[in-house]
């Protein structure tokens, strides 16, 4: 029962922290991204994580560090831009969790 509770747990952490990177690659753009949803970030972050895997693959090992710094910088993203805009996305977060437990169940 542990394990489950574990998954579900990194499941939430690497969706967050995608969508922190599309939060991210937005705002690198210099584009309003409160017309963007949570599906185009979250999209739009996968892609500035495959990126960054491709540049940094010859620099570092991809170990559990690397991991960690990754996703740690994408949960204070999404951290940083949510409170942001905290009115505009509290629907987009609670539509997305929705979808989400409905989906693991």
């Amino acid at each position: 029962m542990s394990d489950h509770i574990i998954f579900f747990f990194y499941l939430v952490i690497f969706l967050l922290s995608n969508i922190g990177y599309g939060f991210i690659l937005v705002n690198l753009c210099k584009d309003n991204f409160k017309k963007y949803n949570f599906g185009y970030l979250g999209i739009s972050g996968f892609f500035v994580i495959i990126i960054i895997s491709y540049f940094t693959s010859y620099i570092t090992p991809h170990n559990y560090i690397h991991n960690i710094f990754l996703h740690i910088i994408g949960l204070s993203s999404f951290y940083y831009y949510y409170k942001k805009n905290i009115k505009y996305y509290k629907i987009e977060i609670k539509n997305l969790f929705f979808v989400f437990f409905y989906l693991i169940l």
